[in-house]
């Protein structure tokens, strides 16, 4: 287990202050990239303190050395029930906000993530009393985000009033990190400036996926689909991946070697079992989320990796689960709008995949006829290639390191 120290060393000058919401790797993909995102920064820098919830470093193994855990003690909350996510999520905000109030002095580097989304807003007060340099790590644009979400109207009060208040707060940060060039655009019209919004596209250490055969997880044991073509949805079947017009589009599919499985859990697990049960004639299969430490299994299981998200979503969030599928060799068939960041790859990288609108369930059906006609062991190799030479983790965190030096020197 870590241990959790208030070392003499870090009274001294030029510390990098780490919050997160998950710094474990073992618990979800935001956990994997703080987990990696910690262990080079400690390589960067002299001194890294880590504040983050007391569940997620109890589950830290191996800490990097000259790391230092703060936790502070937090309580589990259901991320599916909207009112007790955001009672959970308030809760942990606080602690992080007192946890930095307390521990942040004049001259520190704090580098963040947006989540828990309110903790964004915190810490900017903090930074009103504490003269300390703040690089945020943005992964969801709050509140925008709720409105495709269905949780909030446009034009309601309580909109009005988060996004008005949020704007301020991401304007607070001395640079923006964004994992897409739509949401590098996003963040610069939200904060009206451009000077510091950065773009670092998602990553993932190709170490940590190996490309394997399709069948070898056991996932699709049983199915009957030796001889068919698997599109695979995997991750959190939420609010905003336009699962709805996933299910609309599969039953408009016409080609007879077409199955699809969906892989996790979320607000839309219970639509897409009430879909199976209700077109029991089609080959479609719900399979509970997967521990973390079983994610290779699950990207294996499959010949093409549907990435999908919702109407509105352009800029406020890329999917990670792209990047995971691509290390594990498996083409692309994404779902989303028009200039989103994953379409502007599949422009560049006409090779790893195919791009549908979302919300045209026929044009979807119809390019995932296309796809079952295809030979796709032609793209072996090319998803990965490209996963290596353009994603790879050690460069993403060698910017994020650069960025932080430039905005504290």
């Amino acid at each position: 287990m870590p241990s959790s120290s208030s070392e003499s060393g870090l009274r001294e000058p030029s510390r990098l202050i780490i919050l997160a919401q998950y710094v474990d790797a073992a618990e979800n993909s935001t956990g994997y990239y703080w987990s990696k995102i910690i262990r080079g920064m400690a390589r960067e820098f002299d001194q890294v303190c880590v504040i983050c919830p007391e569940s997620s470093f109890r589950r830290v193994a191996d800490p990097p050395e000259r790391v230092v855990y703060l936790p502070f003690k937090d309580g589990g909350f259901n991320k599916n029930k909207l009112g007790l996510r955001l009672l959970g999520q308030s809760i942990q905000s606080l602690h992080i906000a007192r946890a930095l109030l307390s521990k942040v002095r004049r001259g520190d580097a704090v580098f963040t993530g947006t989540n828990p989304a309110l903790s964004i807003y915190f810490i900017s007060l903090v930074k009103r009393f504490r003269a300390f340099r703040w690089a945020l790590l943005v992964h969801d644009v709050f509140p925008e985000n709720l409105i495709s979400a269905g949780v909030v109207g446009k034009r309601g009060i309580l909109y009005r009033i988060l996004k008005r208040s949020f704007d301020r707060a991401y304007r607070s940060p001395d640079v923006l990190i964004a994992i897409g060039r739509d949401m590098r655009e996003l963040l610069a019209q939200k904060t009206g400036n451009n000077a510091n919004v950065v773009f670092v596209p998602n990553w993932v250490d190709p170490a940590d996926v190996a490309p394997k055969p399709r069948d070898s997880s056991g996932l699709l044991a049983g199915r009957g689909w030796k001889d068919r073509v698997v599109f695979q949805f995997f991750g959190n079947l939420g609010r905003v991946q336009g699962v709805e017009n996933m299910l609309n589009a599969l039953g408009l599919v016409k080609s007879a070697r077409a199955s699809f499985i969906f892989i996790g859990s979320g607000a839309r697990s219970g639509v897409i079992a009430r879909f199976i049960a209700e077109h029991p004639h089609l080959e479609v299969a719900l399979v509970p989320g997967l521990p973390f430490a079983d994610n290779n299994a699950g990207l294996s299981a499959c010949d093409v990796a549907i990435v999908s998200l919702g109407s509105g979503m352009k800029g406020l969030a890329v999917p990670s689960k792209a990047y995971f599928s691509l290390a594990a060799d498996k083409p692309l068939l994404v779902v989303s709008e028009e200039g989103s960041e994953l379409h502007l790859l599949l422009e560049e990288e006409e090779s790893i995949g195919w791009f549908c609108r979302c919300e045209d369930p026929v044009a979807l059906a119809g390019m995932i006829d296309a796809i079952c006609d295809l030979d796709l062991g032609k793209l072996a190799g090319k998803p990965r290639r490209v996963a290596v030479e353009k994603f790879g983790s050690a460069a993403a965190i060698g910017q994020y390191a650069r960025f932080i030096r430039e905005m504290t020197s």
